[in-house]
């Protein structure tokens, strides 16, 4: 029995001494990492680090679970706390011997520097370092911004290129100005019932904004009053923004347009809400020579004596996918060198006018105003 119990025992002895030498070696090897960037001998992988066993080039290795998300305005748990703290700063930190210290802000706010007064609206003012605002963000505001005109801002910007974007943040209020767009430049409201551009009407190629490539317009309301010709929201000559999360309001005059949009332009128009109702001939999107896609968009064209569309194509291809067009006649398709291309969306009014050929205008997966459904035709 005695000899049984020391071979058991022995047996373990010698399993515990193999599982031992063999966590040695997996450190030691980095895990058992064959990928050819490990090192032997003490010499440097391909990614120039020592055979250590280091993070390869690329990789990330979390300290623990997987965060939930990153944004601290949404994040509510634990694991994702702990990458937030060290991404983002505040206005005051604490050191390691738990004393307030200056983070983004200037200084402490004090009686003496006038940081601990309360402003009338229970604000306290706290300034901050020079350094710390965000590169390339330009802040317009009614007041307290950098500017209080959004063109304004725009005329400041003057190195703005593929390798040096910039971003113009519009705070909440009326801006009564016209918006001409550059390059590499986006413009970001507060949302859209929070900031709006608005300006009166005037000639074809005049517009409340007329936009460029490279660039993104997004939550805000772009308006045109009208008393001239031509009530225009956005006009596009040669260019191809993008414009995300815009209400697009047009009144007053003899024309209203949405977005004009000529001579090989591009844009994208994504959750866009349109109202084009002046008392002659209105369509949201008037297109020639170009190439827009519409989606997820919501175009409304009304009050027209003349006529109401939601696209009209004069010449170009127009895409709309997952929208809904209502007007007097949703879609127009003017000449033979005019297409447009209708997916999973609602047609709401009136006929489809075609005056090209008879593939000029197709729709796939399209409904009515009575939601009967049209898999291959137009309503």
């Amino acid at each position: 029995m005695n000899r049984v119990i020391l071979a058991i025992l022995g047996i373990m002895a010698a399993l515990v001494l193999a599982i031992g030498v063999l966590v040695i070696v997996l450190v030691a090897t980095g895990g058992g990492d064959d990928s050819g960037d490990s090192t032997q001998n003490g010499q440097t992988g391909d990614n120039g680090e020592d055979g250590g066993g280091g993070p390869a080039e690329g990789e990330l290795r979390l300290l623990g679970p997987e965060p939930l998300s990153l944004d601290p305005h949404i994040a509510q748990d634990a694991d994702s706390a702990v990458y937030i703290v060290e991404i983002f700063g505040g206005l005051m930190t604490l050191d390691p011997q738990l004393q307030l210290q200056p983070d983004l802000a200037a200084e402490i706010p004090t009686e003496q520097n006038g940081g601990k007064k309360v402003n009338a609206d229970g604000t306290v003012t706290c300034e901050t370092n020079s350094g710390a605002p965000y590169q390339n963000v330009i802040i317009v505001a009614k007041s307290g911004g950098d500017f209080t005109s959004i063109q304004a801002a725009l005329d400041s910007i003057v190195d703005a290129s593929a390798g040096n974007p910039y971003l113009v943040r519009v705070g909440p209020g009326v801006y009564s100005e016209r918006v001409t767009m550059k390059p590499f430049v986006d413009i970001e409201g507060a949302g859209e019932s929070a900031t709006r551009i608005t300006a009166a009407g005037g000639a074809i190629t005049v517009a409340t904004v007329t936009g460029a490539s490279n660039a993104e317009l997004r939550f805000l309301t772009v308006e045109n009053t009208g008393s001239g010709q031509y009530a225009q929201a956005i006009f596009l000559s040669n260019a191809s923004p993008k414009i995300t999360n815009v209400t697009l309001l047009a009144s007053g005059s003899t024309y209203g347009y949405g977005v004009g949009i000529y001579a090989s332009s591009a844009p994208t128009l994504t959750n866009v809400t349109a109202n084009i109702a002046g008392p002659g001939y209105n369509s949201v999107i008037y297109n020639s020579d170009s190439t827009p896609v519409i989606q997820g968009s919501t175009l409304r064209a009304s009050g027209g004596s003349v006529g109401n569309y939601a696209i009209w194509v004069g010449t170009g291809t127009v895409q709309v996918l997952n929208s809904t067009l209502v007007a007097g006649n949703p879609v127009r398709v003017q000449t033979t060198a005019a297409y447009a291309r209708i997916a999973s969306s609602k047609l709401d009014g009136g006929s489809n006018l075609n005056y090209g050929p008879s593939n000029a205008l197709i729709c796939a997966g399209v409904w009515d105003e009575n939601y009967a459904f049209y898999m291959s035709t137009c309503p």
